[in-house]
């Protein structure tokens, strides 16, 4: 629980005001990024450039939402999630609008895939990571209701391009997408920093606390706080979290289905145009996958509490995995596509409501935006390498069969992953101190009655990496000897 002092813009005031604006941005987002399989197939239809190159426009658009992921939690510890979020959306305008007057495919990848995707990750992040700093007590809730914005993208983002090429071309449907991505400004603008973010980001508050907080102990050999030496430490200290066992599984895992969700997402409107359905058919498949990942992400949210996080996780990939296996081995009918894309979006729907929270318990708050930005990374990596691997199965053996072969294997590895690091969480958040109990402090009793330093705390059974300090402005007295 957050202190007490700060319980004015956590979990209630301006933070109800933020959840809404994260939610937009995660609608946006969605819309851009959900539809990429629909302007595959107009940008092959006007440019006539082959899948492959095609594939890489977008699957450099796909990947970019997450490969920048280290260099956009640098920027946002630096800065803070509003300022992140302004630049990204701003470039996301620019790049919209600049696509909409390319000549050739090439150009493409300047204007669709680095300058949107680049700012797409800049605006993603940080609006689920300001979440963490105005939630404590309804995090889950909160997270549940932020991404559900992704579902309701999904299911108006094909749609709204296959009616905006129709009306206004393919030009026109950039402009239209860029007209729709300015309204990112206003989201950015409501998610002003708060005490808990100022708190964490050492830039913006000063690391001294008057009220007498629960603090590191000072050390006389300790350098003064430059900003040179502010990011060596921070930077180091990330580095011992994301390296621990079970971040690198975590990371490993979301490598694996990023792998999945982006090849499904990326040709599936292809397969089923392949196999005789018509295009707009095809971006009904995402109404489809997008109105059931929104009830799967609602209920996981309200589920979360009565079921493990990192179960819900496992098994949802498990059954996406059977899913996306099988698939090319079923009737290929559109009735059979729109029930494929449905269990789609139940299993995709909870992973993503839980995925925040799950960093926060492996990584903790105060690195919760860099190891996000790592896992983001990393999703973008499986995002970049899915699509083209997939197009030169797909093209070498004339059917997708060995594609959605290739995605189903990596699914039933990131869910067997997901399996193991059940076994390395560590029960971070049902640890209590007990100051009255000799062995919760080290060394017991030494003092009189003063403030109690960070590194003379001790929970037996608990490693001192994962001994978190969830506040700064607590006052803890050691009894005295007397």
């Amino acid at each position: 629980m957050f202190p007490r002092d700060r319980a004015r813009d956590v979990d209630r005031g301006w933070a109800w005001l933020v959840m809404p604006a994260a939610i937009l941005a995660q609608i946006i987002i969605a819309v851009l990024l959900y539809s990429l399989g629909v302007i595959q197939i107009v940008l092959l239809d006007t440019f006539d450039e082959g899948l492959v190159k095609t594939s890489w426009v977008l699957s450099i658009t796909s990947c970019l939402l997450s490969l920048p992921g280290p260099f956009i939690g640098f920027l946002t510890n630096m800065t803070s999630c509003r300022t992140t979020m302004m630049l990204g959306s701003l470039l996301i305008f620019m790049g919209c609008t600049s696509s909409a007057f390319v000549t050739r495919l090439d150009h493409l990848y300047v204007t669709l895939s680095l300058m949107t995707g680049m700012g797409a990750s800049m605006v993603y992040t940080p609006c689920l990571v300001v979440i963490g700093f105005y939630f404590d007590k309804y995090l889950s809730v909160s997270i549940a209701l932020v991404v559900t914005g992704g579902g309701i993208g999904m299911v108006a983002g094909a749609p709204l391009i296959g009616f905006f090429e129709n009306v206004f071309g393919w030009r026109g449907m950039f402009m239209m997408l860029a007209g729709i991505s300015a309204n990112l400004i206003l989201s950015a603008m409501i998610c002003r920093p708060n005490s808990v973010e100022r708190s964490h980001w050492g830039n913006r508050a000063d690391d001294s606390d008057p009220s007498g907080a629960l603090k590191e102990k000072p050390s006389l050999d300790d350098p003064p706080s430059a900003p040179g030496s502010r990011w060596k430490k921070t930077i180091k200290t990330s580095l011992k979290v994301v390296l621990s066992v079970p971040m690198l599984l975590f990371c490993s895992s979301i490598f694996l289905w990023s792998i999945t969700i982006s090849l499904v997402n990326l040709y599936l409107p292809s397969y089923v145009v392949f196999n005789g359905a018509t295009m707009t058919q095809s971006a009904l498949l995402f109404t489809v996958m997008g109105v059931c990942n929104i009830v799967s992400r609602l209920l996981a949210g309200f589920t979360v509490a009565f079921v493990d996080k990192f179960v819900l996780y496992s098994a949802s990939f498990a059954v996406m995995a059977v899913l996306v296996t099988g698939f090319p081995f079923i009737p290929p009918t559109f009735t059979m596509s729109m029930a494929f894309a449905g269990l789609m979006g139940l299993c995709t729907g909870g992973p993503y409501v839980v995925l925040t929270s799950m960093t926060k318990e492996l990584a903790g708050l105060a690195h919760l935006a860099t190891a996000f930005g790592i896992e983001m990374m990393v999703s973008g990596t499986g995002s970049l390498i899915g699509p083209p691997v997939a197009a030169l199965l797909a093209e070498s053996s004339g059917s997708y069969l060995c594609s959605f072969l290739f995605a189903g294997i990596s699914c039933a590895c990131s869910a067997v992953l997901g399996f193991v690091l059940i076994k390395f969480k560590h029960p971070r958040d049902v640890a209590e101190l007990d100051i009255n109990n000799p062995e919760c402090v080290s060394p017991p009793h030494s003092r009189p009655s003063s403030v109690l330093y960070a590194s003379q705390l001790s929970i037996p059974g608990v490693p001192s990496p994962y001994l978190e300090i969830r506040s700064r402005t607590v006052q803890l007295q050691v009894p005295s000897a007397d």
